[in-house]
């Protein structure tokens, strides 16, 4: 899509076309005209309709002395002299009006207002000329269909402002290309921006200002791209750090404690958390969910048995990071010296390995205390769904993905098992790329 400064920010009439009306008339022989019609010059545009430019005119007119005695409508096609036969002799109206499909289509739609001239002089045997000059409507309404496409694996919520003040609330999309649709815009150019963020409300990148131009004509949908894949890609925020201090007892009330402290990966970052085992997440405006807390000091905990802490960091400018692994924190209740730190008690340190970078071939290791029975489930690119392993191999802890795209990927591998009678899960994560 190719950006112009070159717009009018006053009148969409930039496309004028000359009309030319030759009329001729004799009292012997039949009185004819002639229409023909010359391009001025076609300003760059960029989002604009695909049917934009004129190809048709619609003509039609009356007799000033006798309203009864009209032309039309009469539609033609533009590149060939357009020839009107038995006109009267006398004073008349001549309308033109032009469109971009035969004006007789279901649904066409005039892209001018009509052009008048109510002095055109019939005269016997003679040719009489009358110019038009056609603009492009700037009253009524239009659309505009919005294509922005972008490198990453991560979901991205698309946003979008005009210049007039509008602002598109935006959709999510995670498959590098996200449509935005204006309705009933007012005929116009707009300025536009873009903006992409994050689930929690950051920017990943700094908005895109004037980006483009969307041209809005009646009637008319404008079509175009914002191509942002040339633009670099954010990096990813690394995770934060969960740490809890150690058990102790408050003297009043008597009870079991301990403090938990979340530390941000850079400064400025902002920390999400859950208590409950699940990601962070958000709501449409970007509000933390029912179980999504935003960190902002060290807390305590207070409920005897486990409590699981999952956080993410998120800062304008960075894609918000991974969830951490879990952090399960016990209170014995028993205070000083009766702490137990399980993280996780069975199985823990998990990690990802990829012998070869070219092949997209990978192995899971894990520490583990006692003998669980562990259960490895894979995923790709952030989908809640698990991934198909093609290596054939029956090997739950080696993973070979299905992939139909090159570029930056993610791999993802949850390993579940029962400590007693009690489920736990670990995930860890990792970043390829495929060629």
């Amino acid at each position: 899509m190719k950006r112009t400064s070159r717009m009018s920010a006053v009148v969409l009439g930039l496309l004028l076309l000359s009309l030319t009306v030759s009329l001729i008339s004799c009292n012997e022989t039949p009185i004819t005209g002639a229409l023909s019609i010359d391009f001025g010059s076609n300003k760059s545009r960029s989002i604009t309709p695909d049917n934009l430019r004129v190809t048709w005119v619609q003509i039609s007119g009356s007799l000033n002395t006798d309203p009864t005695v009209v032309i039309g409508p009469q539609n033609f096609q533009l590149g060939e002299a357009i020839v009107i036969n038995g006109l009267k002799i006398g004073t008349w109206t001549i309308n033109v009006v032009g469109y971009g499909v035969d004006p007789s289509t279901p649904g066409a739609v005039a892209l001018t207002p009509a052009a008048t001239d109510a002095d055109v002089q019939i005269r016997s045997g003679r040719t009489t000329s009358a110019t038009f000059a056609l603009h492009y409507l700037t009253e009524g309404t239009g659309r505009a269909e919005l294509s922005v496409r972008w490198t990453g694996v991560r979901p991205v919520k698309l946003q979008a402002r005009l210049s007039n003040g509008f602002e598109h609330p935006g959709s999510y999309f995670g498959n590098q290309e996200g449509i935005l649709f204006f309705e009933d815009l007012a005929v116009g150019d707009y300025g536009l921006d873009v903006f992409m963020r994050n689930p929690s409300g950051t920017f990943q990148a700094n908005p895109f200002l004037m980006i483009d131009t969307i041209n809005v004509y009646n009637g008319l949908t404008s079509v175009g791209t914002v191509d942002l894949r040339s633009m670099p890609s954010p990096p990813y925020m690394d995770r934060p750090v969960v740490t809890a201090s150690d058990e102790a007892t408050h003297e009043d009330p008597l009870q079991s404690y301990r403090t938990i402290t979340i530390t941000p990966p850079v400064e400025g970052a902002l920390i999400y958390y859950t208590m409950n085992r699940s990601y962070p997440g958000f709501e449409g405006d970007f509000s933390p969910n029912s179980s999504t807390h935003r960190y902002t000091e060290p807390f305590e905990i207070t409920t005897i048995g486990e409590t699981v802490i999952v956080a993410i960091a998120c800062k304008d400018g960075y894609i918000d990071s991974y969830p951490t692994s879990e952090y399960v924190f016990t209170i014995t209740g028993e205070g000083p010296g009766g702490v137990i730190i399980t993280e996780p008690a069975l199985v823990s340190n998990p990690a990802i390995t990829q012998a070869d970078t070219s092949l997209a071939n990978f192995v899971v290791t894990y520490e583990e205390a006692g003998d669980p029975t562990v259960t490895a489930t894979w995923y790709l690119d952030g989908s809640a769904t698990a991934a198909v392993d093609t290596d054939g191999d029956d090997n739950q802890f080696t993973f070979t993905p299905e992939l139909t795209t090159t570029g930056s990927h993610q791999v993802t591998v949850s390993l579940a098992y029962l400590d007693g009678t009690t489920p736990k899960t670990v995930t860890a994560m990792k970043l390829f790329t495929a060629n």
